[in-house]
């Protein structure tokens, strides 16, 4: 009787060891945002911290594992109890979100991501150093590369085989000119213009550029937001070839349609000119032929010597400008298609059957459950150095210049 009461006792001794140890590995479910700062050229990365957020229905103890240099509550003035053996950080909190700050040490925690920055200087072929940069004036291109970092993990590889790369560079109007380039999305904030490049996941590596004239170089932060896009894209049933075939006639289209609109616009150019002809010419003067590149100089510099034309001079011009503008919003919408039949095809091409969903993995620990996740990464500023005048010397005055200064007379 003695035996079977000792092994009843070992079994639930053991049996709460291993409820005891699974309670022990269980995380909260949270969303993680990592933060990392790097150098302007991509090379050094300066700093890496994650933002934990847990939603709570009710009162309870959250439970996450991170190997962190320090922690800080972002939501209270509660202390979180850490046991450094065990990577584990605990609290009670709720109901509500709690948020607290992990800080990361760089060099044991490197991004699933190798990203470079370089810049041409006069399209020379020669990358300019960044410490060159500042002040600089002139033709630039800049090239952001991004590729697999080495020696991953599994976990890190599926981050980067799973997340999108949303890269935002912001260029100020007052020192950016002619800026172009055939991978960025653009757009307008203020005085600033925003170049967004989107880089897909996984693959070996990938890069997008711009080019610019500049006028004493500095540029604001960029910033790369890596981001789960949430595709479930179904191509069993989808004749990739057809749809193929069809881009193309949209895109085949572009060049007749276009001609078409250059015509209109010529049409238009030449009616005003046989008119202006027969104005001049009763006159007695001879009429300045207008083109698309001179007509607004020349319709000026006319209504400037016959102050009494100037409003019917204003009309022509409006309807140049409209003729003008037509064709040059054809223009961008022809190119836009044929950008997007390059652009989708190749997408198309590069997707089969239907894309796995991803489970979040924990950057900080693979054991943490990630509700959501992303990455937040800004390259430092390129700024002209502010020049610091130093402090004059503090005047120093003699007793009988001091006496005088109280009746200012010194």
């Amino acid at each position: 009787m003695k035996r079977v009461l000792s092994a009843i006792l070992i079994i639930i001794f053991i049996s709460g060891l291993g409820v005891l140890a699974a309670a022990e590995s269980l995380t909260t479910p949270k969303s993680e945002t990592v933060y990392a700062k790097l150098s302007a050229d991509g090379s050094v990365t300066s700093g890496i911290y994650v933002i934990n957020d847990f939603e709570l229905s009710e009162k309870g103890e959250i439970r996450d594992k991170g190997d962190y240099l320090s922690i800080v509550n972002l939501s209270s003035s509660e202390a979180i109890l850490s046991d450094s053996s065990q990577s584990e950080h605990s609290i009670t909190a709720g109901p509500g979100l709690f948020r607290y700050q992990g800080n990361l040490d760089p060099v044991k925690h490197a991004l699933p991501w190798k990203i470079s920055v370089s810049y041409v200087t006069d399209l020379s072929g020669k990358a300019a150093e960044v410490r060159d940069l500042p002040g600089f004036s002139g033709d630039f291109q800049c090239t952001v590369s991004v590729s697999k970092a080495d020696n991953l993990t599994p976990e890190l590889s599926a981050i980067y085989n799973a997340l999108t790369l949303q890269i935002t560079v912001t260029l100020n109007s007052n020192k950016f000119s002619n800026v172009t380039s055939s991978d960025a999305t653009f757009a307008s904030s203020g005085n600033d213009r925003l170049l967004t490049f989107t880089i897909l996941p996984g693959g070996v590596s990938s890069s997008v550029s711009y080019n610019a004239t500049v006028r004493n170089f500095e540029i604001a932060p960029v910033t790369i937001a890596a981001i789960q896009a949430n595709m479930s894209l179904e191509f069993d049933d989808l004749d990739i070839t057809n749809a193929d075939s069809q881009l193309q006639q949209l895109s085949g289209a572009g060049p007749m349609l276009l001609a078409g609109a250059n015509g209109l616009v010529d049409n238009v150019f030449t009616q005003v000119n046989n008119e202006f002809a027969v104005s001049f010419a009763a006159m007695g003067a001879t009429a300045p032929t207008l083109t698309r590149d001179n007509y607004r100089a020349t319709l000026e510099a006319i209504a400037a010597q016959y102050p009494m034309m100037s409003d019917a001079l204003n009309g022509v011009t409006a309807q140049l400008d409209g003729a003008v503008q037509y064709l040059s919003g054809l223009t961008a919408y022809t190119e836009g298609v044929e950008q997007l039949t390059t652009e989708l095809g190749s997408l198309l091409g590069n997707f089969s059957g239907v894309t796995e969903a991803y489970t979040p993995v924990s950057f900080t620990d693979s054991r943490n459950v990630i509700t959501q996740q992303q990455f937040v990464i800004q390259l430092d500023a390129i700024e002209i150095p502010k020049l610091v005048v130093p402090a004059p010397e503090p005047e120093v005055l003699t007793l009988w210049q001091k006496f005088l200064r109280l009746f200012g007379w010194y």
